[in-house]
């Protein structure tokens, strides 16, 4: 058991493992704009949340817009390399192809939307850790 703490130093002491306690992003917020799919109006109040973890739940205001909130988290080391990575918990990466989410708004069909499908029509725009969704359309 003394392999473990010997191994750990020796890794410090080298430069590759740092520990440093430190918060990274590990999910982008979103935000977007909800509309009526034939008349392009906004729609109030529809609930917005995501399908990921750590579930976040946001309603749209009078404009038919939302933000749901990026995500952030601590970790206790940082692994130094051509390309760094935050350690302890875990190496996870936050993804720049958004969240999924699910839509529902009365008088609506209710929607699971992929982030993802919105990167591959080029309809985001990224502003710091947020990820800015074209207009969502919903259909009665």
């Amino acid at each position: 058991m003394k392999i473990v703490p010997i191994f750990t130093l020796s890794l410090c002491l080298s430069g590759c493992l740092l520990p440093v306690p430190h918060r990274r992003l590990h999910s982008y917020g979103a935000k977007s704009r909800i509309v009526d799919a034939l008349t392009n109006e906004p729609v109030d109040n529809a609930v917005v949340f995501t399908t990921h973890d750590s579930p976040c739940i946001v309603k749209t205001n009078t404009n038919g817009e939302f933000s749901l909130e990026p995500e952030y988290g601590w970790h206790g080391a940082y692994f130094l390399s051509p390309i760094s990575r935050s350690l302890f918990p875990s190496f996870d990466l936050a993804w720049f192809g958004g969240e999924n989410f699910i839509i529902y708004a009365e008088g609506y069909k209710t929607n699971e939307y992929n982030g993802s499908d919105f990167n591959l029509l080029n309809e985001v725009e990224y502003d710091g850790d947020f990820i800015i969704y074209s207009d969502i359309k919903l259909h009665k």
